[in-house]
């Protein structure tokens, strides 16, 4: 084996650095751009997604918002009878607001039926939309909010069958993005007594 001296080390060291080459200008240029598509196509597809998923969840919230007020009416309405409904006839007409009233135990015995076997029965209870959007349940003495969200609220009964309410509730929101979400619902309701 051929040994070198210092001086012929330090030019063969410098001619072996000379013969590796870097990137050239065009080839940095170009890796440079296909990376900017990716991170632009990767940006695209990210940006769509967190749409989506914003989107996905207004509905979702809506649909929640609908729901709650449906389950109130339904558990109340099932418990009134065709003749305490006033405000909603039976001419398969939509109407706003309903007014009914429910059984309670108005003379305190423990019993929903007085002495002379009637049925005793609460003070109006009325659904209704306000202004603001909002589903009302309203009482003489209180009022709550069922629902918030809610562009209409509408009530039906059947003239071929009155003991059958059918509720209709429609919601509607703007996303993050502006984008305007609306949702429907119905029920029907068979009244018990």
């Amino acid at each position: 084996m051929k040994r070198f001296t210092p001086l012929e080390t330090i030019g063969r060291q410098r001619k072996d650095l000379m013969s590796l080459t870097g990137f050239s200008l065009v080839e940095l240029m170009v890796t440079v751009f296909i990376s900017a598509l990716i991170f632009a196509a990767l940006f695209v597809v990210l940006s769509a997604g967190r749409s989506s998923w914003y989107t996905g969840d207004t509905q979702v919230r809506l649909n929640e918002e609908m729901r709650k007020p449906l389950l109130t009416m339904n558990r109340e309405l099932r418990q009134t009878r065709a003749s305490e409904i006033s405000g909603v006839p039976a001419d398969n007409n939509f109407y706003t607001t309903i007014t009914f009233k429910l059984p309670e135990d108005v003379d305190s015995d423990g019993d929903v039926i007085d002495a002379l076997g009637n049925m005793e029965w609460s003070g109006n209870i009325n659904y209704s939309l306000n202004a603001a959007n909002q589903i009302m349940r309203s009482t003489l003495s209180s009022s709550s909010i069922l629902a918030n969200s809610i562009s209409n609220l509408q009530f039906r009964r059947p003239s071929g069958n009155p003991n059958i309410i059918q509720v209709y509730i429609t919601a509607q929101q703007n996303t993050i993005s502006g984008r305007n979400l609306q949702s429907n619902i119905m029920s029907s309701i068979k009244l018990r007594n």
